[in-house]
């Protein structure tokens, strides 16, 4: 048997790849994980699985669709922050996105920016990356700090998908 992280993930929760297929499919989609997570599933030893903590982090986030989001930026003045690259930030980005990448999250400095940000005009924040992984990492640590924020559901590609598709993405 093939070493992935869905392996590692599956056995920590007494599960195998081929007798729980459609299980494991289960446990790796956000939507499924809330009411598990919400009954007590254990997520602080699972957070660190790389598969399965971006959908556990993706199923305790709060999060926007892209047409929704493009709704509400057209409703009111919300801080829209992209946490990728610079790389990917300079190639594209969501009109009226500000860049705070994640690394500056996670050591803090990006944090004190949108706490400034924020004492200036309150706003709704809303976090984004290129499909959610890293997105989701950016509002577990917020949320940390005192910070509320909502996640865009599939990051840049389903904007570029359902919104703007002639916005070009970094290859990746």
């Amino acid at each position: 048997m093939k070493l992935t992280s869905r392996t590692i993930a599956l056995s920590i929760l007494g599960l195998t790849a081929t007798s729980a297929a459609l299980t494991s499919t289960a446990l790796f989609y956000p939507p499924f994980l809330k009411p598990l997570i919400a009954l007590g599933l254990p997520t602080k030893p699972l957070n660190s699985v790389p598969f399965l903590g971006n959908a556990i982090l993706a199923a305790q986030a709060p999060q926007i669709t892209a047409t929704d989001l493009k709704a509400l930026k057209e409703r009111e003045d919300i801080l829209l922050i992209d946490v990728r690259t610079t790389a990917e930030f300079d190639r594209s980005h969501i009109p009226g996105a500000i860049h705070i990448p994640l690394r500056d999250i996670e050591d803090g400095s990006g944090i004190k920016t949108i706490q400034a940000l924020q004492q200036k005009q309150s706003k709704k924040i809303v976090t984004y990356c290129h499909s959610g992984g890293r997105s989701h990492r950016a509002i577990d640590r917020l949320t940390k700090s005192g910070i509320t924020a909502t996640n865009l559901t599939g990051g840049i590609v389903k904007w570029r998908d359902t919104v703007d598709p002639d916005l070009k993405l970094p290859a990746s």
